[in-house]
C-alpha cells in the first residue's frame, strides 16, 4: 500500500467504525394486542372448561362417593373376629335364613344356629362390601349348628325324646286319640289331660 493513501484510509476506517456503531440495530418487542373479541372468546373458553371440570368431579364423587369415601357401614363380628362390612342387615338376615333352609334339607333334620353373630355401625368404602354370594359363604365357613331335638315331660319326669316338636305333640295327641276313640266325638267337649305334660327342647 502506498504511503500517501495511508491517512486516508485510516480515516475511512474510523468513519466506517463510527456510523456501524450510529446504526446498530436495537430490537423491540412489541406487546401482543389482543382484541375484546379475542379476550371474551379465551375468557369463555376457560370458564366453559372449568365448568365442565367441575361438573366431571362432581358427577364422579356423587356416583362413586362410596369409593371415595368411607360411609355408614355395619361389621359383621363372630366369636370376637371381624368377618366383613354389610351396608345392609338385612341382607345378614336373608343369607342367614337361606343357609339355616339348606343345612336341614341336607341334614333332614331341624338345626339350630349355635354361631353368635353381631352386627356394629362402621364406615365402609364400597370395594371392603362383599357380594351376596360372598357373604353367604363367608357365613357357611363361619356356621356352628346342631341338630334338635325334644324331649317330653310328664310331670316333671322324662319319658322320650324326638326329633321335633310336631312329632311330640302328634304322640301326645295319639294318646288323647287312644283313650276317647270309643266315645261319641259329638259328646265330647274338651279332651284334655290329667298328667302335667311338657314339650322341652334340647
Amino acid at each position: 500500500m502506498k504511503p500517501k493513501n495511508l491517512p486516508f484510509i485510516m480515516f475511512n476506517r474510523n468513519l466506517n467504525s463510527k456510523v456501524f456503531l450510529q446504526l446498530d440495530e436495537k430490537k423491540h418487542r412489541q406487546p401482543l394486542r389482543l382484541t375484546k373479541r379475542v379476550k371474551g372468546i379465551i375468557s369463555l373458553l376457560l370458564i366453559t372448561t372449568l365448568i365442565l371440570n367441575v361438573m366431571y368431579v362432581s358427577d364422579y364423587l356423587r356416583t362413586h362417593e362410596n369409593n371415595v369415601y368411607a360411609t355408614d357401614s355395619f361389621t359383621l363380628m363372630s366369636e370376637g373376629k371381624e368377618l366383613c362390612k354389610l351396608r345392609d342387615p338385612e341382607l345378614f338376615d336373608a343369607a342367614l335364613r337361606k343357609l339355616n333352609k339348606e343345612l336341614e334339607k341336607k341334614v333332614e333334620h331341624e338345626i339350630k344356629i349355635e354361631s353368635k353373630f353381631d352386627l356394629i355401625p362402621s364406615k365402609a368404602k364400597d370395594k371392603e362390601i362383599p357380594r351376596e354370594d360372598e357373604l353367604y359363604e363367608l357365613i357357611k365357613s363361619n356356621i356352628i349348628y346342631s341338630i334338635m331335638a325334644y324331649q317330653i315331660n310328664v310331670n316333671g319326669e322324662k319319658i322320650g325324646i324326638v326329633d321335633s316338636e310336631y312329632e311330640a305333640n302328634s304322640i301326645i295327641e295319639e294318646v288323647k286319640h287312644h283313650f276317647t276313640k270309643d266315645y261319641d266325638k259329638e259328646s265330647l267337649l274338651e279332651v284334655t289331660t290329667v298328667e302335667d305334660i311338657e314339650i322341652k327342647q334340647v
